[in-house]
């Protein structure tokens, strides 16, 4: 509990200190959630196991029965609240911190574009009821010719039973949505970006771990209860420990084509010096201190 008011502490305090700066010395708005998350949760995981392996853990030891392994599961423990705690806070207000011209479209802004959309293809109706289309898009003599020998024989409504019933179920909700009053609209999406798939996993992961039949269903040895465990819970604990040797290839992978698009001469943005230095001294100064 102490760690979870920490890490709201430390990203919620972050957050005013980089609005503050930003309002101050006109800081570009994305230094904000640059001093408040994370932007890789694979290298401090990594240092952790360097850290077992030299054994500095073993200073760590909280008793006789203790071990640095122990204290490895306890470390990885806190950090990973710690991240839970600002991945859901990235997903929730993340955006939010972003100038207008910088934050993806919001929920109201798609609806319109959608209505936009609508509105332009009116004039198409007309001639899309004398050639109708399939659900990808095809006219009948079009979907001949695209068919395989995998294309199924049966109608649409019996191939994809749960297509026509999404789409009526997505228009109900649409209809009902619009006709709440646009206030209540904007602050129930705030409140529904909250529940983000970080949230989510770290409710599911409470629930397997704090609750006694599930832990024991999922975390026991086969042989005391542990249903799940040979054939599930080993095998996420093995993509688990995959996570970050695949997080820094997929920075790297990032790294390496911006700068092919600076080979290429494209412009790949540019950053200030002063909060760049900023970010680092308050990310790896102020707050270790």
């Amino acid at each position: 509990m102490t760690l979870l008011v920490w890490a709201l502490f430390y990203t919620l305090t972050s957050m005013a200190l980089g609005w503050a700066l930003k309002r101050m010395f006109k800081f570009p708005a994305w230094t904000i959630p640059a001093i408040c998350f994370n932007n890789t949760t694979a290298l401090p995981l990594l240092l952790l196991q360097s850290l077992q392996t030299s054994g500095i853990l073993k200073d760590l030891t909280m008793g006789k029965d203790d071990s640095a392994s122990e204290a490895m599961k306890r470390a990885k423990s806190y950090f990973l609240v710690a991240a839970v705690v600002g991945n859901s806070l990235t997903f929730a207000v993340g955006p939010r911190l972003l100038d207008d011209e910088e934050t993806p479209d919001s929920y109201e802004n798609q609806q319109e574009q959608k209505g936009q959309a609508n509105g332009s293809a009116s004039h198409e109706d007309e001639e899309e009821h004398e050639n109708p289309t399939n659900a990808a898009g095809r006219t009948a003599e079009e979907q001949e010719e695209h068919t395989t020998e995998n294309t199924t024989l049966l109608p649409d409504r019996v191939a994809d039973p749960g297509a026509e019933l999404g789409g009526v179920l997505a228009d109900t909700f649409d209809e009902y949505w619009s006709r709440l009053p646009e206030v209540l609209r904007k602050h129930l999406h705030f409140v529904s970006s909250f529940f983000n798939a970080p949230l989510i996993g770290a409710v599911i992961g409470a629930i397997l771990g704090l609750v006694p039949p599930f832990h024991k269903a999922f975390f026991s040895e086969p042989q005391e209860g542990g249903i799940f465990k040979a054939w599930l819970t080993s095998s996420i604990k093995k993509i688990g420990e995959l996570f970050p040797a695949l997080q820094l290839v997929v920075v790297g992978a990032k790294l390496s084509a911006s700068l092919l698009k600076m080979k290429e001469g494209k412009d790949v943005g540019k950053m200030k010096l002063v909060p760049v230095l900023t970010i680092f001294a308050i990310r790896f100064i102020l707050w270790p201190v």
